[in-house]
């Protein structure tokens, strides 16, 4: 499987689109662009529940699953996939929750087993020790300009810093994270769900930037002035 090709092949289709763009689309985009490569569907599975140990079995009792998940011999991607964008240029958007919400994903990445498809059956996959955890982010102008803080707010700048240095990063290697002094917005949706007996916000994983693309003029009216950002990032497993 070549990403490189396939992020290409993505980035492509997505500025080509005209129609309203949903998370499911930009799923089933990024499914379409794998299949350029690799046809045999056995390979894929979308919506692969996740073990429930990492999670607290109070909270809807910790129903969570794989956006995606590829495995063909010993090559193997998981991955999850979060579209932002704001519907209502009129209406205030929730910057704080969003980006929360990014790592919450991040988080539940880099602690991906395979669980139970049912409760009466015992799941059969492993994971090839090869296993590359991916996380892909397309937004429109409204969370780039947040991440990169150039919004113009003040208040919370070292988490701002933060986030920027996530968004932006220096180098090619893993950069770890460990965010103090957060809005309690962005703590509650980057631990969303997760056993707070075992998971803070020390829990964030090695995260490196693979690939990054930015259109301008896209097609879809979805994206607030035609603008779309991509980013896929690689998760450093825990």
């Amino acid at each position: 499987m070549n990403i490189d090709k396939v992020f290409k092949i993505f980035c492509d289709n997505l500025f080509q689109r005209k129609e309203l763009m949903t998370e499911d689309n930009v799923r089933y985009y990024w499914f379409a662009s794998m299949l350029r490569e690799d046809p045999v569907l056995e390979h894929y599975t979308m919506e692969y529940p996740y073990n429930t140990k990492v999670f607290e079995q109070t909270k809807n009792q910790a129903k969570k699953e794989l956006d995606f998940l590829y495995i063909n011999g010993n090559e193997s991607y998981c991955m999850e996939i979060k579209f932002h964008r704001n519907p209502d240029p009129k209406a205030t958007f929730a910057h704080t929750d969003a980006a929360g919400s990014l790592f919450n994903d991040i988080i539940r990445l880099s602690l991906f087993e395979p669980g139970k498809a049912f409760s009466e059956q015992k799941h059969t996959c492993i994971l090839p020790p090869e296993t590359k955890r991916l996380f892909l982010y397309v937004t429109d102008e409204e969370m780039d300009k947040y991440l990169e803080n150039e919004t113009g707010f003040t208040l919370n700048q070292k988490y701002r810093e933060k986030l920027k240095e996530f968004y932006i990063p220096n180098g090619e290697a893993y950069q770890s994270f460990e965010f103090n002094d957060v809005p309690k917005t962005f703590k509650n949706s980057a631990l969303d769900a997760l056993d707070s007996n075992k998971y803070n916000l020390s829990s964030i994983p090695g995260i490196k930037l693979l690939k990054q693309g930015m259109y301008e003029n896209i097609e879809s009216e979805s994206f607030k002035n035609k603008s779309c950002h991509i980013r896929l990032y690689e998760v450093e497993a825990r």
